[in-house]
């Protein structure tokens, strides 16, 4: 059997807004748009809940833009407006709604609501970034990492707050850049400025009205530069990379950190597995993600948590490297550069091939066959350290300082194990266990 049922749909009206674009509410002179730009509407109901929205693209030279709105119009809330009357919302780079505005739509055939509105030209900023060096009266530079990103942030008077942020980069040849922001209301703000390799050296305070556009210029200083030389040895003799065994390229880690011990430079990249020194040069944060940590990455893992680092350069001062390679280890635990202004700084820093342990876990089955044993938890105390590991395929591995250890293997279902073991520095040492079930 089946049923029908009728429904009546009722065919909603929509609004023709029309936005007009003006210079300040003092002038009341049109102007038009410098380049082109999206024109969004929003309509809000009382509860300022949204009801629908459409864009329209404006090209340069226009002094208007015309959006037509009949719900959420192409998503998967597609309807119409009921008869209510709504607030209006308009969004468009470089100017602002002076007030709330407000449009009735009626339900009804072919009903169109028309109405205009103004929006006024917000305050911008033309920004003129100089390279320049620590001397006092300051000489101008041509850039020293040509094509590194430049970030120029406008925050609020108290350098919390970001309101507007623009990118640009340094430029091969040339000694400073050109950069606009747009979209700001009338204050006063603070500048900062991060790229790779300079610092701000002093703040920057701008004030800006609507309607307004400001010229300013920042320089930014020259930083130092720390070249660090990272020599591997096992047992006191230089050797290569034998703790990687999945590629020939090897990731490694290096963390700066200054005289306050904060977090001010670092580089992620791949070592080639049969060299045995490196030479990496720093200056500041490039693109970084991952902040500074202090658990030792000695197996095949990363440890960093991801989080995106301004790009910046290095001041005068002292600082501290963190090496992470897996299965080596930093013994000098305080390897400091003094970095002088405009200046570089060369360490050689060892690093020592950690002890190798590894080796598998077996089991027999019901019929006495040996078998290998999946995620036993493999601990290895000791009193410097302690780690742990499961088996995979019944195979484990773990890099541990010199020393004494006690090794318990555990697995639910199966006797403990244990044994005391004894490393030494650079060593290899296999050993297999054999675990007992508790109810054979």
């Amino acid at each position: 059997m089946v049923t029908y049922i009728q429904l009546d749909l009722l065919r909603a009206g929509r609004a023709e807004i029309l936005v007009h674009f003006e210079d300040t509410p003092r002038l009341r002179q049109e102007t038009p748009v410098e380049y082109s730009r999206t024109l969004t509407i929003e309509l809000y109901d009382h509860n300022r809940v949204l009801r629908g929205q459409n864009s329209t693209r404006v090209p340069a030279g226009s002094t208007s833009g015309l959006v037509i709105l009949t719900g959420f119009l192409g998503t998967l809330r597609d309807y119409g407006f009921p008869t209510d009357t709504y607030i209006i919302g308009v969004t468009v780079d470089g100017f602002y709604q002076p007030k709330d505005e407000f449009v009735t739509i009626s339900t009804g055939c072919n009903t169109v609501e028309q109405m205009s509105l103004i929006v006024f030209r917000t305050g911008s900023l033309k920004v003129t970034i100089r390279s320049v060096n620590s001397q006092i009266p300051p000489l101008f530079r041509s850039w020293r990492y040509p094509d590194a990103p430049i970030r120029t942030e406008v925050r609020d008077q108290y350098g919390v707050e970001t309101v507007a942020s623009n990118f640009t980069r340094q430029i091969p040849s040339t000694q400073s850049v050109n950069l606009s922001v747009t979209g700001l209301r009338t204050g006063v703000y603070s500048i900062f400025v991060f790229t790779y390799g300079y610092v701000l050296a002093e703040p920057y305070y701008v004030s800006v009205m609507d309607g307004v556009v400001t010229d300013m210029a920042v320089n930014v200083v020259v930083g130092g530069e720390l070249d660090l030389t990272v020599v591997l040895e096992k047992e006191g003799i230089l050797t290569t990379v034998d703790t990687y065994p999945f590629s020939s390229r090897v990731p490694i880690r290096i963390e700066v950190l200054d005289a306050l011990n904060q977090f001010v430079a670092a580089n992620a990249t791949y070592v080639s597995s049969d060299q045995s020194s490196f030479t990496f040069h720093l200056a500041g944060f490039r693109s970084y993600a991952g902040s500074y940590t202090d658990q030792r990455w000695v197996n095949y893992y990363d440890t960093t948590d991801g989080t995106l680092q301004r790009d910046y350069g290095l001041a005068a001062g002292s600082y501290t490297f963190i090496i992470y390679l897996p299965g080596f280890l930093q013994s000098e635990t305080i390897v400091t550069a003094v970095l002088p202004a405009y200046g570089t700084s060369s360490v050689i820093l060892h690093l020592d091939r950690l002890a190798h342990f590894f080796g598998h876990a077996y089991s027999f089955d019901k019929f006495d066959k040996l078998v290998p044993l999946n995620w036993v938890t493999v601990d290895a105390v000791g009193e410097k350290t302690s780690d742990f590991t499961p088996t995979l395929d019944g195979s484990f591995d773990l890099w541990l300082r010199e020393g004494r250890y006690l090794v318990i293997l555990s697995l639910d279902g199966y006797e403990f194990v244990t044994q005391e073991i004894s490393l030494p520095s650079g060593s290899d040492i296999p050993i297999d266990f054999y675990l007992t079930p508790l109810f054979a």
